[in-house]
C-alpha cells in the first residue's frame, strides 16, 4: 500500500510540473520571465522528494551494507546531487542576476550524481551478479563488449569533432567526463539488467529496466544542456528542464520498485525462517 501511496504522490507532482511547463510554454514564457524561474526552481523538488525518499527505504534495509541497499543509497543521493545543482543555478540567475558560468559550482552537484550514478550501477551488478549468469559465454562477451561499445558511441557522435578550448581546461574536461561517465553507468546498468535475468527468477528486472531508462533520460537532458549552451540557445523552463523533471520522476519510480524489491525479498525471508522453524 505505500508505494502505490508514494507512486501516486510522485505522479501527481510530476503532472502539475508538466501542467505548469505546458503553460509557460504556450504563454510564450520560457526565458527571462518571471514565471519560468520560478518552475525552475521548483521542479527540482521532484527529485528532492525522490532522493529523500529512496534515503528512507536504502537505511531501512541495510544502507550501504547490503548491495541492493547501497543501490538505493546511491540513486538518491544522485537525486539530492542533482537537486543541489539545479539550486546553485537558480542561485545564479534568481539571487545573483548573472548567466550561468559552465563550469560553475552547479557542475559540483550536477557530476557528483555521475559519479554516484555509477557507484549505483555497480552494486546494482553486485547484487545480482550469480555464477551461473557469469558462467555465460553470451553474458561473458557483453560484459566486455557493450562498455566498450557504449563509451565509443559517445565519443564518435558527441566528441569526435569537438575542438578543446585550451584557455578552460576544467569546461574540456567536464564536456569529456560528462558523456562518457553517463555512457559508463548506463553500460552498467544494462551489465546489470542482463545478469538480473538468472536472480531469484528475475526479481529486479522491472526495478533495473526503470533505472536503465532514467539514466537515458538524464544523459539525454546532460547532453541538451551541454548543446544548448554552446550554442547559446538554452531557456529557463525549456524543453530542457522538462526533460530533466521527467528524468528525476523516473528515476523515483525507479526507487519505488527497488522498494517493493527489498519488501519481496524480506517477507520471502521471513517465511523461510517460519517453515524452518
Amino acid at each position: 500500500m505505500k508505494n502505490k501511496i508514494f507512486t501516486i504522490f510522485a505522479s501527481a507532482l510530476y503532472m502539475l510540473f508538466v501542467a505548469f511547463w505546458a503553460y509557460i510554454a504556450s504563454k510564450g514564457l520560457q526565458g527571462d520571465h518571471s514565471i519560468a524561474e520560478i518552475f525552475s526552481g521548483l521542479y527540482g523538488l521532484m527529485a528532492l522528494f525522490g532522493g529523500i525518499f529512496g534515503l528512507i527505504v536504502g537505511k531501512k534495509f541495510g544502507g550501504f551494507k547490503s548491495y541492493i541497499g547501497a543501490t538505493v543509497m546511491f540513486i538518491s543521493l544522485g537525486l539530492l546531487a542533482q537537486e543541489a545543482g539545479q539550486l546553485i543555478y537558480s542561485a545564479y540567475t534568481q539571487l545573483f542576476k548573472i548567466e550561468i558560468p559552465y563550469p560553475s559550482w552547479g557542475d559540483v552537484g550536477y557530476f557528483g550524481s555521475v559519479i554516484l550514478y555509477i557507484l549505483a550501477a555497480w552494486n546494482a551488478v553486485k547484487a545480482v551478479r550469480t555464477k551461473v549468469a557469469l558462467k555465460s559465454k553470451l553474458n561473458k562477451t557483453l560484459i566486455t563488449v557493450l562498455p566498450l561499445l557504449l563509451l565509443g558511441f559517445s565519443y564518435f557522435v558527441f566528441l569526435s569533432d569537438y575542438q578543446a578550448d585550451s584557455s578552460d581546461i576544467l569546461a574540456t574536461i567536464l564536456d569529456f567526463a560528462y558523456p562518457l561517465g553517463q555512457a559508463l553507468y548506463i553500460a552498467i546498468a544494462l551489465l546489470a539488467l542482463l545478469l538480473s535475468r538468472s536472480f531469484l527468477g528475475g526479481i529486479m528486472k522491472k526495478a533495473i529496466m526503470l533505472l536503465i531508462l532514467a539514466f537515458v533520460l538524464q544523459y539525454a537532458a546532460d547532453f541538451m544542456f551541454l548543446y544548448q549552451h554552446n550554442q547559446d540557445t538554452w531557456k529557463t523552463a525549456g524543453l530542457n528542464e522538462l526533460l530533466y523533471l521527467t528524468a528525476y520522476f523516473v528515476t523515483t519510480l525507479s526507487l519505488v520498485s527497488f522498494n517493493s524489491v527489498i519488501l519481496q525479498l524480506s517477507a520471502n525471508e521471513d517465511a523461510d525462517h517460519g517453515s524452518s522453524n
